[in-house]
């Protein structure tokens, strides 16, 4: 099949959404399929697999993430005809706007794939819900299928009027391979000046108001105090809320006991998940979470949130809390205080992430929808 994948965006900074887009075109490329990636160059950092073609579209003005590519509006309109399907990520993007206008018009079927955006909740709802009167309800009107990584993104694409039966739920895959042979952990506390015998405690993703870390900050002020060997640390890039962080840091004068790494890739950030004793991601919202599938892969015991969608696959390999820092700061010490429960949900939730998310077998399903559009 001729498969186009259009995205707003593809740096390393954005995370989830750009690893899926990169593995999703590798493996279909893996298994014969002619993939193009449109997408723009903003916050473009290169980085790619093997396999298929990325056009990054020049960006003319951004509005909050809406980017605006005219160039690439003219090229879907020239070339869509060409592709057996168009599989759209993110909800709410001029970028989609066009792919669906061009799909529309030479009868050619896409997939929504949202990651996480479809409702207007959180950050910026009153240009959410413009963009829903005015675009969003034609986008998803027209969508073949829309594909959902967890119970609680089905739920929410109900909720914007997709019917039950055009719901996909296939969630999100993880490269295996990438992360059977580990780095020695020595290597992330040697560059950071920590010492072996002082536990850490990771939070990897964006520095965002919705990945809870406030709350987390928090919940790690309850123990930090008393216990003086272990320490937190919070690699990401910063989207606007690192400030706000240290500013709370400071307050409850945990200096010196959180480190900030700004963003890790590759290899930098599998040797904090090796150096890491547990792994937590304290999200308020997160549709599915794959910082909290790498870690997981790596076989660092995981604690997450029961607001995050991944969180129902992984009760049992994983703990769950409440979103309080008491409930966190309580994981955390069980965590902390016990190797042989570190121990058992490391190699469970190893186990788990072969078993049901490889990247294999989750492209399989993927590949069983295009072929039924």
């Amino acid at each position: 099949m001729r498969i186009l994948h259009v995205v707003p965006f593809l740096g390393s900074m954005f995370g989830g959404t750009t690893t899926v887009v990169h593995k999703m075109s590798s493996q279909l490329a893996r298994r014969g399929h002619d993939v193009t990636v449109a997408t723009t160059d903003y916050h473009w950092d290169g980085g790619a697999d093997a396999g298929y073609e990325i056009l990054p579209f020049h960006t003319r003005a951004n509005l909050g993430l809406m980017i605006y590519t005219p160039e690439m509006g003219r090229w879907l309109s020239k070339n869509v005809q060409d592709f057996d399907l168009v599989h759209m990520h993110t909800y709410r993007s001029h970028q989609n706007i066009m792919a669906r206008r061009a799909a529309v018009s030479f009868d050619v079927p896409y997939v929504l794939q949202a990651h996480g955006g479809v409702l207007p909740s959180f950050q910026k709802r009153a240009l959410k819900e413009l963009f829903d009167r005015a675009y969003g309800g034609r986008i998803i009107a027209d969508a073949s299928r829309a594909v959902a990584v967890s119970a609680m993104e089905s739920q929410q694409y109900i909720e914007m009027g997709v019917s039950p039966g055009n719901i996909e739920l296939i969630p999100n895959g993880i490269d295996m391979e990438e992360h059977r042979n580990l780095p020695p952990g020595s290597c992330f506390r040697e560059r950071h000046d920590i010492p072996n015998d002082e536990m850490l405690l990771l939070f990897l993703g964006r520095i965002d108001r919705i990945k809870g870390l406030d709350m987390l900050v928090d919940a790690f002020d309850r123990i930090a105090h008393e216990r003086r060997e272990c320490r937190l640390v919070l690699a990401g890039p910063d989207f606007g809320y690192r400030a706000t962080i240290e500013r709370r840091v400071r307050d409850l004068g945990l200096r010196g006991r959180v480190l900030f790494t700004g963003e890790l890739r590759g290899q930098e950030k599998l040797e904090a998940m090796a150096a890491a004793d547990v792994c937590v991601v304290p999200s308020r919202f997160d549709i599915f979470s794959m910082t909290a599938l790498e870690a997981m892969a790596c076989g660092v015991p995981l604690i997450v949130t029961d607001r995050c969608g991944i969180a129902e696959m992984v009760r049992d390999v994983a703990m769950v809390v409440g979103y309080d820092h008491e409930l966190m700061a309580d994981a955390m010490v069980r965590m902390l205080d016990d190797e042989n429960l570190r121990r058992k949900f490391g190699m469970a939730g190893r186990k788990r992430a072969q078993e049901t998310f490889d990247w294999p077998a989750i492209i399989g399903r993927m590949e069983d929808m295009y072929r039924s559009l």
